[in-house]
C-alpha cells in the first residue's frame, strides 16, 4: 500500500497528487456546472469541516483564553 512507507517524501507526494486530482476534478466539473452551484457545492463540505475543527479545538481554546497566566504554547 501507499501508506506502508512512512517517509516524508511519500506523504508529501501523496498530498501533491491528491491536490492535483482535486484541482483538475473541480475544473472539469466547473466547465459543465454553473459557477453559483459550484460555490455552494464547495462551501457546504467546507462548513462541515470548519464545524468539526471548532468542535475539536474549542475546549482547548477556551481553557487557554481563561487562564490567568497562559503558557507560551497557548497562543
Amino acid at each position: 500500500m501507499i501508506y506502508n512507507d512512512n517517509r516524508p517524501e511519500r506523504i508529501r507526494g501523496t498530498i501533491y497528487i491528491s491536490a492535483l486530482v482535486l484541482l483538475v476534478g473541480y475544473q472539469l466539473i466547473n466547465a459543465f456546472v454553473p459557477n453559483a452551484d459550484m460555490i455552494v457545492a464547495t462551501r457546504t463540505p467546507a462548513a462541515g469541516f470548519y464545524a468539526v475543527v471548532l468542535d475539536v479545538y474549542a475546549g482547548d481554546a477556551w481553557r487557554a483564553a481563561v487562564k490567568l497566566e497562559p503558557r507560551r504554547s497557548d497562543s
